[in-house]
């Protein structure tokens, strides 16, 4: 399923790139999120790796052979797989967004009517680092996915945040793309949570015997994410990377035939996929950033 997030993704970066403005996540999908833009490549490739010739050239237990194969030796796999299994991901994908778009904009609209005001307190530029940098330390030094859920709360609050200021002019194509990547990024983080879950489980249940998860898998993938997310929260301006953007498409689009080679049964790989694309949207910003950012005058002229 977030092979098909993926396609989304890549068409809300070529939108930016193109048009100024970041669609919905529904939008992107519908338009380019057709299983004959991604399958066909990804069928391709799995042909050809499963070639004799190719598989002797790799070696029997490469790890550049699709993780299908398996299936293949024990005759379980059907050609028609990937496209069954990319429809229904599909249709799922489309549910989920659709109900998550639902309920940030009632949630937002309940936290408009009981603050008359803004989700997050004025100070939001010292607030937001200070949990990010929290985030960070517990993931390092506790438990990975504890710092993910901490940066999954501050994306939920930032969407809601970014509604609240988009219900005031519904016109703004700055907040508009800024509500729908932030509400991409935030989908992103939740199946980042949802496979990272089962060490958070585990460091819980032992946590009256030791407060630090050792050997932690999540700890990498957890920190990467954070960093990406971060960086994609503090830059704040979608639209000031577009001219970068078209080149971050070729990336997006790799990592999903990546995802739907490879991610199939080894789904601990989608955990480096997602923070690989999180930071693939922000990269364009953060050059951007440092490009537009003053240069410092020498003090001794």
């Amino acid at each position: 399923m977030v092979a098909v997030l993926l396609m989304g993704v890549m068409h809300q970066l070529r939108c930016m790139a193109k048009d100024g403005i970041c669609p919905a996540l529904l939008d992107a999908i519908e338009a380019n999120g057709k299983p004959y833009f991604i399958i066909p490549i990804a069928m391709l490739l799995n042909f050809i790796f499963q070639l004799p010739v190719t598989q002797h050239a790799l070696g029997e237990d490469s790890g550049m052979l699709p993780d299908t194969r398996e299936l293949t030796i024990q005759g379980l796999m059907m050609r028609p797989l990937p496209l069954l299994l990319y429809l229904i991901a599909q249709g799922l994908v489309n549910f989920q967004c659709f109900v998550i778009d639902i309920g940030m904009k009632f949630l937002s609209r309940v936290f408009g009517i009981l603050c008359s005001c803004c989700p997050l307190p004025s100070s939001e530029g010292r607030v937001v680092p200070a949990f990010l940098v929290l985030a960070l330390v517990l993931s390092g030094v506790l438990c990975g996915t504890l710092g993910l859920v901490i940066c999954y709360f501050i994306c939920i609050v930032k969407v809601l945040r970014t509604y609240h200021v988009l219900r005031q002019d519904i016109l703004d194509s700055g907040v508009q793309s800024r509500y729908n990547l932030y509400l991409t990024s935030l989908l992103l983080l939740m199946w980042m949570m949802g496979l990272n879950l089962p060490p958070m489980i585990v460091w819980l249940k032992n946590i009256q015997y030791s407060i630090i998860l050792y050997n932690d898998p999540t700890w990498l993938t957890s920190i990467l994410c954070i960093l990406a997310v971060g960086a994609l929260l503090l830059c704040d301006d979608p639209l000031s990377g577009k001219d970068h953007y078209f080149s971050t498409c070729i990336g997006v689009y790799i990592l999903t035939v990546f995802l739907v080679l490879y991610g199939t049964l080894s789904t601990y790989r989608i955990s480096y996929v997602i923070p690989a694309t999180i930071f693939l949207m922000a990269v364009p910003q953060v050059v951007s950033k440092l490009k537009s950012s003053p240069p410092q005058k020498d003090r001794n002229m």
